[in-house]
């Protein structure tokens, strides 16, 4: 499951998402988000941008880690970010995220986020 609000990024991410065969469903903002999570428990990880409108990433990402369902609330979850990491989400990483990934974004640096998340989640 992909949050991202901007078109460019939801463009790069399809295309490095298709690139390596997985399937996925954007969501423009977080509330979305958690709506889609919450009716679909198809997904294996959220990628989220930090810095979304109505919730943000981190804000979204404690949502889910207070499910009640503890399947549900383990999913791994990756915050993607300017190239300015804030000291809240570094935080963070580890409690409520499991990586950080910046923007613009390295797809090398993506694709092993992503099966790092994947492996050993």
């Amino acid at each position: 499951l992909v949050a991202e609000d901007n078109p460019a990024n939801q463009e790069l991410i399809t295309y490095i998402l298709d690139s390596i065969g997985i399937s996925f469903t954007i969501k423009g903002n977080g509330k979305e988000t958690l709506e889609e999570y919450k009716k679909n428990s198809l997904y294996d990880l959220i990628l989220m941008d930090y810095r979304m409108p109505l919730l943000n990433g981190l804000e979204t990402a404690k949502v889910i880690r207070n499910l009640s369902d503890k399947r549900r609330n383990s999913i791994p979850i990756i915050i993607a970010t300017g190239a300015h990491v804030d000291a809240e989400l570094i935080n963070q990483k580890g409690k409520d995220i499991n990586d950080i990934i910046t923007k613009p974004f390295d797809e090398e640096l993506f694709i092993g986020a992503i099966e790092n998340c994947l492996i050993n989640n």
